[in-house]
Formats: C-alpha cells, sequence, structure tokens
C-alpha cells in the first residue's frame, strides 16, 4: 500500500505552486529550498509521478488534479490547529502579516494592546512585502494579513482600512524647502535623495520614476535609523509614507509632495479561515481604533 503524504509534503507542493518556484516556496515555508525540493522529490517518489516540471518550475497535469484536494486538507488541518488551541484552557495563537512600515512604527503598541483586550491569544505580526502576504493568506501560513492598496479580487466581505496615508519628503529642519508647504517632487529629486531598502523601496522608486525616468537614488539603506540619522545631519533627503512620522527624529520635518500619491493598508482574513478565526480577526482589527490607526490618516 502507498505510503500517505505528510502535512509537510502537502505544504511543500502547495508553496510551490503558488510560488512558481522552490526557492519561493521556501521563503513562505520559512524554511530552505534543499528542505522544500526534498519535500516535493520525496512526495513525487511516494506517488510515482511527477508533480513539478523543471525550468521553469510548473505544476504537472498529475499535480493539478490534486491541489484542490491538497488545500482542502491544509484548511482542515489549520481549524483542527485552531480547536486544540482552545482544549484546557490554552491559547489561541493569531499570525498577521504586515507591511515593513506598520511593524516599524506601531508594532509593539499594536502587541501591547492585544495583549491586554485578549489575555487568551497570542498575537504573532510577521512583516512581509506585499506579494508574499499574499501568498501566506493563499497558503494558511498567515490568519489575516495587511495589504497595500490591493485589488478588490483579493478581499472578502470582512476587509477592513486599517491605515490611509499618504507618501512625503523628510527634510532637515533648517533646509532651503523647510518652509514650504508643499513640494514638488521633481524639486526633491535634485537634492541627494537616500531610500530605504526595507520600506516601501518599489512603491518609492515608482513615484520618482513617473516624475523622472531617470532617476536613481544616490544611495539604498536598509536601516531606518541610519536613514534618519543621515537626514537629521543635513546629509540627505529622503522619502516614507506618512505613518512613519511618528519615528522621525526632532531635526528632521515631513514634507507634503506634489503630485500627491496616497494608499491604504486594509487588513483582510486568509482564505479559508473558519468562522471562529473571522470573528477574532474583526475583533483584533477593531480595537486598532484606539491607537487611532483604523480608517484614518496616521
Amino acid at each position: 500500500m502507498r505510503d500517505v503524504l505528510t502535512l509537510r509534503q502537502i505544504r511543500a507542493i502547495v508553496a510551490v505552486a503558488d510560488a512558481g518556484s522552490f526557492g519561493g516556496a521556501a521563503q513562505i515555508l520559512g524554511t530552505s529550498q534543499p528542505n522544500v525540493s526534498g519535500a516535493v522529490s520525496s512526495a513525487e517518489r511516494q506517488l510515482g509521478c511527477e508533480l513539478f516540471s523543471r525550468r521553469p518550475v510548473t505544476p504537472t497535469a498529475d499535480c493539478l488534479s490534486v491541489l484542490p484536494r491538497m488545500r482542502a486538507v491544509l484548511a482542515e488541518a489549520a481549524r483542527l490547529d485552531a480547536g486544540l488551541e482552545l482544549l484546557g484552557g490554552g491559547r489561541r495563537v493569531f499570525r498577521m502579516a504586515v507591511p515593513a512600515t506598520l511593524r516599524l512604527v506601531y508594532e509593539r503598541r499594536i502587541l501591547d494592546l492585544w495583549g491586554r483586550e485578549f489575555p487568551r491569544v497570542s498575537c504573532v505580526l510577521m512583516e512581509g512585502e506585499d506579494d508574499e502576504i499574499q501568498q501566506w493568506l493563499s497558503a494558511g501560513i498567515v490568519d489575516a494579513g495587511i495589504l497595500i492598496d490591493p485589488g478588490p479580487e483579493l478581499l472578502g466581505e470582512e476587509a477592513v482600512v486599517v491605515v490611509e496615508d499618504a507618501y512625503e519628503g523628510v527634510i532637515q529642519r533648517d533646509h532651503p524647502l523647510a518652509g514650504e508647504e508643499r513640494i514638488d517632487l521633481d524639486d526633491l529629486l535634485d537634492d541627494r535623495l537616500v531610500l530605504s531598502d526595507s520600506v516601501c523601496r518599489r512603491d518609492v522608486e515608482a513615484l520618482c520614476w513617473s516624475v523622472r525616468p531617470s532617476f536613481r537614488p544616490e544611495l539604498l539603506v536598509r536601516d531606518m535609523n541610519a536613514l534618519l540619522a543621515m537626514v537629521s545631519a543635513g546629509r540627505v533627503v529622503t522619502i516614507l509614507p506618512s505613518i512613519c512620522e511618528p519615528i522621525l527624529p526632532a531635526g528632521t520635518r515631513p514634507i507634503a509632495l506634489e503630485p500627491e500619491v496616497r494608499r491604504s493598508l486594509v487588513a483582510t482574513p486568509a482564505r479559508g479561515a473558519d468562522g471562529s478565526r473571522r470573528e477574532l480577526f474583526s475583533a483584533l482589527v477593531g480595537s486598532l481604533a484606539s491607537l487611532g490607526l483604523a480608517g484614518g490618516d496616521s
């Protein structure tokens, strides 16, 4: 009799199908590429068929025929896990994927709030880019996620706008443009513009390219504290979403840009989440209103 596939193997197969690569699947699952490859290869040996064509990685007809059932198995396993967490007075674990900006500025405040209001729930914030978060939601890796300007096809009826903000220039307080209420982005691009390599880089670059197609940043800086220290010292300027205002140092000021580019951060539960998970999602997201986040400017 053929051996039964493990949940580890099934998760790997579904993740590779969603990501379109073994490396991408490894990122979704938080493991290494060899682990994913090994899980898929062992499943192929057990089933006696090839599940993915390589170069490029695409699901075979055999794989496509069983993917819906594999997704159903993972969804049922998630429901079972949720139920087991409540046995014996246990705590529930709720995982929410969030953009870097939200985690950077509000992680501590959000987790402290949820810890007070939902003491029987262990909440985890997982940072990711929009495409990663979409994959995590589809694969059931997280219970909910916050997406930036998502299309309606990605959202359910429970989706909630958590933050609405806009991109701003961040300059030193004695910068020649500091007295202006609003500045043209083209003027800011004449300065030494340095971008964060971890916060909205792609969106900010796209904004700059829309005004000046030849734009290239002076530097890319991963550490936000280092970037803000450079701006505070008057060495460079930068562009950040206005949600970052609470962490700007005293020597800097945000300034509105023309053209204005606004964005919405929208929370949505994972596809296939059961009723109790959706209720918990609504309660957790609804509580964010007390932080001045839900549905308003940051």
